[in-house]
């Protein structure tokens, strides 16, 4: 899980800083993967804590023994790495979506928009 989250905190610092330097895609990706996320990475843990306080609430201990016995197995690591995918899904399709049908609502409404004095 945490895995998945630093992919979505990695791709959405990449977009944010791309989108304001122009040009600089390449300066941006490496400073974000060689600079930033490292550090991101290394302190990772503490996100951690809420987790297992959760689970701890919700499952018993044998509960976690078995799930941890099970994301073990062959099969639970397709599990973790099919969750990951889906997770990181879950936080990038929204915007990939919103993106996509801005262009054309935006485009629709160009007039509209100028006319208020918005800068789009």
């Amino acid at each position: 899980m945490v895995a998945g989250t630093m992919d979505v905190i990695q791709q959405q610092m990449i977009t944010n800083l791309n989108a304001l330097n122009p040009g600089k895609a390449a300066d941006v990706r490496s400073l974000v993967v060689d600079v930033l996320m490292p550090e991101f990475r290394e302190r990772a843990h503490e996100m951690t804590g809420p987790l297992l306080l959760m689970l701890g609430s919700t499952l018993t201990v044998v509960e976690m023994d078995d799930l941890a016995a099970f994301y073990s197995t062959p099969l639970g690591q397709k599990a973790l790495s099919t969750m990951r995918r889906a997770f990181l899904l879950s936080q990038t399709a929204p915007m990939d979506w919103f993106r996509f049908v801005a262009e054309e609502v935006f485009a629709k409404h160009e007039q509209t928009i100028r006319a208020r004095g918005i800068r789009f």
